[in-house]
Order: C-alpha cells, then sequence, then structure tokens
C-alpha cells in the first residue's frame, strides 16, 4: 500500500550525496503526495467511507507534507484531531497547525542552524527561508 521504508531513507540520502535540496524536497513531496493518494484508494479505507455510520473516537496524524487528509477523515468520521510530531524544533507549518505563532524575526527555522540570537543579516536570511518553505508548503 505504501511506499516502504527504503523509499523514504534513499530520497533523504539524496540530500547528503550531493543531489540538490530542491530536488530532494520534491523528491520527498511526491512521495508523501503519493502515500496519501494510496491510503484514500486503499479498499478499506473506501469501504469506510462509503458507511455513513462509521465513526471514530480519535484519528491520529502527523504535521508533516500530505498530512492534510488525516484532517480530511478526522471530520469525515467525527472523531476527535489528535497531531503528533517528535519534532524538537519550531517548524512553522507545524506551529501553524496546532494555532501557534511563528515569528521569523525571533524564532529560528531549525533548518538555517540559528540559534535564537540572530544578528539582523541572519533575521533577514531567516525570514526568507521561513517563508519559501511557506510557499513551498501552501503555494
Amino acid at each position: 500500500m505504501f511506499h516502504s521504508i527504503s523509499h523514504v531513507i534513499i530520497t533523504f540520502s539524496k540530500l547528503f550525496a550531493g543531489e540538490s535540496s530542491l530536488q530532494a524536497a520534491s523528491d520527498f513531496a511526491e512521495l508523501a503526495f503519493n502515500a496519501s493518494e494510496n491510503a484514500i484508494n486503499d479498499p478499506a479505507l473506501k469501504r469506510l467511507l462509503g458507511d455513513s455510520g462509521t465513526r471514530f473516537d480519535v484519528l491520529l496524524t502527523t504535521v508533516a507534507p500530505a498530512s492534510e487528509i488525516g484532517y480530511f477523515l478526522a471530520h469525515r468520521f467525527s472523531a476527535q484531531l489528535v497531531l503528533y510530531c517528535t519534532a524538537q524544533a519550531s517548524v512553522p507549518h507545524m506551529d501553524y497547525a496546532v494555532g501557534m505563532p511563528h515569528n521569523p524575526a525571533y524564532i529560528p527555522f531549525a533548518v538555517t542552524g540559528y540559534d535564537r540570537d540572530m544578528n539582523f543579516f541572519q533575521r533577514m536570511v531567516n525570514t526568507a527561508v521561513t517563508n519559501f518553505v511557506l510557499f513551498m508548503r501552501y503555494g
């Protein structure tokens, strides 16, 4: 049903094998969208979606690219949505998903490697990177 873990490892390994970050990010996004498409087309899920009486208490999903299918399924099945993430850094789209503000002027984006004591130039770079990632995420 889903891509194997080896596909995920290969995608991430491209970051360290000289392939551009943009290409690796594109590959990861494609992998994420394919996983969502595979999930929504799964015969068992289609049966559940076809039964208007199907309800769940909780739906657990991650805050990652293409995980919005979990939001839909929680709504469809009248379930409480629980967002799960093991990230130990503030990531803009994750912050927004849980209703937490993300101000790049003083919250460093993990991929920049900056800490909270950013100078003006670092704040500008941090803001640009944050906005680029948000643009790529939300268009």
